[in-house]
């Protein structure tokens, strides 16, 4: 380095101080002084001196500094350049990942899997709409005739001995099976449904010159108000305006979970073709 090379030339330590630089200079010009000194180096070693005393002696000097601090700083400079570029990566990755959750966001309000979740929003708005309906509208009687029970007894909620039976018109009823004796008598009976899906309610049979009502046991009626939560939150999602993880959960449980249990429900018992003939059928 240039300083280092003024250094040698008076002779001096690195860094050495303004003080020592000034003694210096004065013994080493008297020394080699052309007119002080004959010798054919001296003038030449003269004017190497003035140029030594006059760099390290001005205000714009290069600051020196020993090895050890120029390494430091240079370790500190190659630091300094692998955080910015650190950084940077880091603020390129935030801003790509950004991105990333803004195209996958966007991407669930278009195309095939926008139109999915629509088409299940609608059908449970739909759904919702008419089973309200059906429910507070008078049941029908439509007439049925068993077919065949089983001897099987199974236990319904509270205890209570219900078996299977079998309609002619293919429905399977879960009735208490104290009745089913009866069965072998008069295979006739009213079965109690709601209008438009047609979901049974409960039985009626004549004997004794009366009518005998028999619960019915595992019907979609009384646990259709278990479905409507799963009716609701699709139409929630739908109007549900942030994009977040919130969002993301909703669009996934109205495709997979309401979206299969309307299906099963539509495709069981003919719903499907009741909800289109609202019951006439």
């Amino acid at each position: 380095m240039i300083g280092n090379h003024y250094f040698n030339v008076l002779g001096l330590p690195f860094g050495a101080s303004e003080q020592l630089i000034k003694k210096r200079y004065k013994e080493l010009a008297k020394k080699y002084h052309p007119d002080r000194n004959p010798s054919p180096d001296a003038n030449k070693r003269f004017i190497e001196i003035n140029e030594a005393y006059i760099y390290l002696m001005s205000k714009d000097k290069i600051q020196f500094k020993s090895p050890e601090e120029q390494q430091k700083e240079r370790e500190e400079e190659i630091q300094k350049a692998y955080n910015e570029k650190a950084w940077k990566y880091a603020r390129e990755k935030k801003i790509r990942d950004e991105e990333e959750l803004q195209a996958f966001y966007h991407s669930l309000r278009k195309g095939w899997m926008w139109f999915a979740f629509k088409t299940v929003t609608i059908i449970c708005a739909i759904i919702l709409v008419v089973m309200t309906v059906d429910y507070f509208l008078p049941s029908q009687a439509i007439p049925e005739v068993v077919e065949e029970y089983s001897d099987d007894i199974y236990h319904s909620v509270g205890g209570n001995e219900i078996s299977l039976i079998k309609t002619k018109s293919g429905k399977n009823l879960w009735t208490h099976a104290f009745y089913n004796k009866d069965f072998n008598y008069n295979p006739f009976f009213v079965l109690e449904s709601s209008q438009i899906f047609q979901n049974p309610i409960t039985a009626k049979i004549y004997s004794g010159n009366q009518y005998f009502e028999i619960p019915i046991h595992f019907t979609v009626y009384w646990a259709q108000f278990a479905l409507c939560p799963f009716l609701l939150f699709p139409i929630f999602f739908y109007f549900y305006k942030k994009d977040n993880a919130f969002f993301v959960i909703g669009h996934y449980l109205t495709r997979y979970v309401s979206g299969v249990l309307v299906g099963l429900y539509l495709l069981t018992e003919d719903r499907w073709f009741h909800l289109i003939t609202l019951g006439i059928f």
